[in-house]
This record gives structure tokens, C-alpha cells and sequence, in this order.
């Protein structure tokens, strides 16, 4: 019976993995705003977990132009999957019509992770 016992708990460790948030879409825009006379920049990440979209505990975006600046854009938790940040260009040193290069990333509450790469 310890033989079985033991094949079972090798079995079963063996099919175990991490589970972690995914980053399953990304969108990132910026228009000009009438009403504040500003550009705003538009960025939502949906994240998914296996457990519960309520494990992600951290969802960021991190933006590089060409000369390797980097910008840090936290996400607030919006609904269901959905994290975004809405800001206006004059809060940033980002400027509409330039390249970025953007790395999405999400944490959940035991530091699982999953990032996403994506360009604007």
C-alpha cells in the first residue's frame, strides 16, 4: 500500500503547476480630449487568473522610447478582468505619435507572474 501511496503523490506533484495571472489582451491609445485640451493616453490590460481574477495583485506598464527612458504606468483595477490608467499627456513624459516600446506586466498574490510586450 506505501508503494501505491508513494506513485500516487510522485503522480500528482508531477502534474502540479504554478497558477499565475495571463495577461490575455492589451490596448493602448492616445486621442486629444476637447474638454481638458489634452491628449490622454488610454491603457487597459486584461488579466485573467485560474483561481480568481480577484488573486492579481499588481498590474503595471513600463514604456521605453528609442533612447531607453523608462515610464512606469500603474494600473487600477477597473472590473471583472479589466485594469487601466487613464492620464492626461501633460501628467507624463510620454507625447502622442511617438514609439514605445511597452512591457505589461502582472503580479498576483504569491508573485506569479506573466508580462506582455507589446509597441506604440
Amino acid at each position: 500500500m506505501s508503494v501505491f501511496r508513494l506513485f500516487l503523490v510522485s503522480l500528482l506533484a508531477a502534474c502540479y503547476g504554478p497558477v499565475g495571472p495571463e495577461i490575455y489582451s492589451t490596448h493602448i491609445s492616445c486621442h486629444w480630449n476637447d474638454g481638458y485640451e489634452d491628449y490622454m493616453w488610454i491603457f487597459q490590460v486584461w488579466v485573467d487568473h485560474p483561481v480568481h481574477p480577484s488573486e492579481v495583485d499588481e498590474v503595471s506598464a513600463f514604456l521605453y522610447d528609442y533612447d531607453g527612458n523608462i515610464f512606469t504606468v500603474p494600473m487600477e483595477y477597473s472590473n471583472a478582468t479589466l485594469w487601466k490608467n487613464i492620464p492626461r499627456q501633460e501628467d507624463t513624459p510620454l507625447n502622442c505619435g511617438e514609439w514605445y516600446f511597452i512591457d505589461f506586466a502582472a503580479v498576483d498574490k504569491y508573485g506569479y507572474h506573466d508580462y506582455n510586450r507589446s509597441n506604440y
